[in-house]
C-alpha cells in the first residue's frame, strides 16, 4: 500500500474489546464502560491512526458492524460464533483478502453449520 508516495506496510490488529462504538450509536471513539472498553481506547485509537493502521478487528459485544471513516482505520467487529448477533442476525465471520501486501475485500461469511 502507499500512502502520500511513501510505501507503507499492511497493519491489521486484532483485539478483544472495541475502540470505537458501533456505527449504530454515534461516531467516535467508544466511551468506558465496566468491562466494555479498553480503558486506555483513546491512546489505542490514537496510535492505530498514528501508525496508519489498516483495519482493527474485534469482538466482545456480540454484535457485528463494519466502519470506516475516511480519516480512520476499518473497524470490524465479528458476533458471538456460537450465539450469532444480539441484532438477531445468525453467526458469522469476516473475511479479509490480503494479496502483495494489499486488503483486497472484506466480506461476510456465515458460520457453516456443524
Amino acid at each position: 500500500a502507499a500512502i502520500d508516495g511513501l510505501d507503507a506496510p499492511l497493519r491489521i490488529a486484532m483485539l478483544h474489546h472495541h475502540v470505537v462504538n458501533p456505527p449504530i450509536l454515534h461516531v467516535g471513539r467508544a466511551a468506558w464502560q465496566l468491562g466494555m472498553r479498553l480503558r486506555n481506547a483513546k491512546e489505542v485509537y490514537d496510535y492505530f491512526l498514528e501508525k496508519r493502521f489498516t483495519a482493527v478487528l474485534n469482538g466482545h459485544r456480540h454484535f457485528g458492524y463494519r466502519y470506516h471513516p475516511a480519516w480512520a482505520p476499518l473497524f470490524l467487529s465479528a458476533p458471538s460464533a456460537t450465539l450469532g448477533c444480539r441484532t438477531g442476525a445468525k453467526p458469522y465471520f469476516w473475511r479479509l483478502e490480503i494479496r502483495g501486501g494489499e486488503l483486497l475485500s472484506v466480506r461476510e461469511r456465515a458460520l457453516a453449520p456443524t
